[in-house]
C-alpha cells in the first residue's frame, strides 16, 4: 500500500513516494518521478520526461512524446490515453485509469481505485473488491497487505502485495 519500489518488467501501483524503474508503470500518489520508459502517473506536481507518460494531477507540463490528461471530467478519443479521476469512459486504443466507478473496454488498461471491473484484454490493478476475468494482470491491496516500515520497501518479485479475492 505505502512506500513500495518497482522492478523491472513490473507494475507499480504505490500509494506514496514510489519509484518506477525502467519498463515498469508507475502510478504513483504522491511526488513521484517517472524515468525513461516509464508510464507516470503522479497525484501531485510531477515531471513528465521524454518516452514517458504525464498524468499529473495538479501543476503538470507535458513534455516531447509525453501524453498530458487532466484531472476532471476528460474524454479520451482514439488513440489516447484517458486518466481521469471521476467517473470516465474509456475509448478503444486507450488506457483507462479513472479513480471511482470506471469501466475498462477492450484493448484498454483498468487501472480504478474502487470496485472495477476488467474486461478481457485488459490490465486490472485494483485497489479494493476488483474481479480480473481472462487475460487480465490482477492486482489488488486489500488483502494481505504487508507491513512495512520506514521510507521504502522494497519487492522482488513485483506486485505482490495483495491477495487476489479471485485470481486470473
Amino acid at each position: 500500500m505505502n512506500h513500495s519500489t518497482c522492478h523491472t518488467s513490473c507494475e507499480q501501483v504505490n500509494m506514496n513516494h514510489s519509484t518506477c524503474h525502467t519498463s515498469c508503470e508507475q502510478v504513483n500518489m504522491n511526488h513521484s518521478t517517472c524515468h525513461t520508459s516509464c508510464e507516470q502517473v503522479n497525484m501531485n506536481h510531477s515531471t513528465c520526461h521524454t518516452s514517458c507518460e504525464q498524468v499529473n494531477m495538479n501543476h503538470s507540463t507535458c513534455h516531447t512524446s509525453c501524453e498530458q490528461v487532466n484531472m476532471n471530467h476528460s474524454t479520451c478519443h482514439t488513440s489516447c490515453e484517458q486518466v481521469n479521476m471521476n467517473h470516465s469512459t474509456c475509448h478503444t486504443s486507450c488506457e483507462q485509469v479513472n479513480m471511482n466507478h470506471s469501466t475498462c473496454h477492450t484493448s484498454c488498461e483498468q487501472v480504478n481505485m474502487n470496485h472495477s471491473t476488467c474486461h478481457t484484454s485488459c490490465e486490472q490493478v485494483n485497489m479494493n473488491h476488483s474481479t480480473c476475468h481472462t487475460s487480465c494482470e490482477q492486482v489488488n491491496t486489500r488483502w494481505r497487505v504487508r507491513e512495512v516500515s520506514g521510507s521504502k520497501a522494497r519487492s522482488t518479485q513485483g506486485p505482490e502485495v495483495g491477495q487476489p479475492e479471485e485470481g486470473c
